[in-house]
């Protein structure tokens, strides 16, 4: 548990850009970013990739870092077996997944690579919680060099839930699509990660390098004030279009409350929702919400007054000796 709370926070900056950049130049895959799982299962080579150790049994090897980008998203890595690769030999690419136990049920899409015969195929599949299903059927590639596969690989979803798989299966980047499909089942994740299933004469010929999970349209904008409303008068929960900055939207004199030009007591963001609370009730009547400035997480700011008008009505209570009516009854009155 402490090993994997110090993980969160080195990470911080990472979810807040949700982005993925390694390449392993730095010789580790324990820092920028943090790689766990099996972690005695890999190592960096002196080529400055990611490699597979030695083992004397056939087993599975994994290892996951954080990554929260699920639509909009490009993902580019390259992958390489020296040896021919079957169903016992054989590697995952988890691009989406809500566990980092890549061995159990999840929820997510991953690629899988290597197959029998000397004519392999890329394929995406869907994986909800244990049932695996194919979305994308690569035609069959035969491969260069029989006794390796070895492959640029460019993956893209966009907002709309579209996917197309590239690849260049001479290691550059001159692509050609294996295939697209649309696909919205799952549109969130906590973990981007990879597999490596092999016998104990593949342990180590499994390579990995240029893993870069990046944003397919760059946020350029700042965030955009789709609404505002209550429905007590003490918290007015404005809404935006994206996520913003948590420490920039909690500053209390970006927001003005007219008529009155009432400002909040107390400022509560989560995700695109900021939360205006106030030390007081507000009467029946119109109201105008106005936001000077926000910024999201990706630093876009909006400099320019921002402004949605809501309508709040007040509860009434019963005073002694008012008559309250709570229940009319319609006679019906025959002739």
């Amino acid at each position: 548990m402490r090993k994997f709370l110090l993980f969160l926070t080195l990470f911080i900056s990472k979810i807040a850009f949700a982005q993925v950049s390694d390449n392993f130049n730095d010789g580790d895959f324990t820092q920028n970013p943090v790689w766990l799982g099996d972690v005695s299962g890999y190592t960096v080579n002196t080529a400055k990739q990611l490699q597979t150790t030695s083992n004397t049994a056939a087993q599975t090897v994994n290892l996951y870092t954080i990554n929260s980008l699920a639509t909009n998203v490009k993902w580019d890595f390259f992958i390489d077996m020296l040896f021919d690769p079957s169903s016992s030999n054989q590697m995952r690419i988890y691009l989406i997944s809500d566990q980092a136990n890549l061995n159990g049920s999840l929820n997510g899409y991953f690629l899988q690579i290597g197959e029998s015969g000397s004519n392999d195929s890329y394929d995406l599949y869907r994986q909800n919680g244990t049932t695996v299903t194919r979305i994308i059927d690569g035609p069959a590639k035969k491969r260069i060099n029989v006794n390796e596969c070895k492959a640029k690989i460019q993956v893209t979803r966009d907002f709309n839930g579209f996917w197309e798989l590239k690849t260049d299966i001479t290691g550059g980047t001159t692509y050609t699509s294996e295939g697209t499909v649309s696909d919205d089942t799952f549109t969130s994740t906590a973990y981007f990660g990879i597999k490596s299933i092999y016998t104990s004469t593949r342990s180590n010929l499994f390579y990995y390098d240029d893993f870069l999970i990046t944003e397919l349209v760059p946020d350029v904008t700042p965030p955009v004030l789709n609404s505002a409303n209550t429905s007590d008068g003490l918290a007015i929960v404005l809404n935006f279009n994206e996520a913003v900055d948590p420490a920039d939207a909690a500053i209390l004199n970006h927001y003005q409350i007219s008529p009155g030009n009432i400002q909040p007591s107390i400022v509560t963001v989560s995700g695109n929702e900021v939360t205006l609370n106030m030390a007081t009730q507000l009467s029946t009547g119109n109201y105008t919400a106005t936001v000077n400035t926000i910024k999201d997480i990706k630093g876009n700011t909006s400099v320019t007054p921002q402004s949605k008008t809501f309508f709040y009505k007040k509860p009434y209570l019963a005073k002694l000796n008012d008559i309250v009516i709570n229940e009319i009854s319609q006679i019906l009155v025959r002739k």
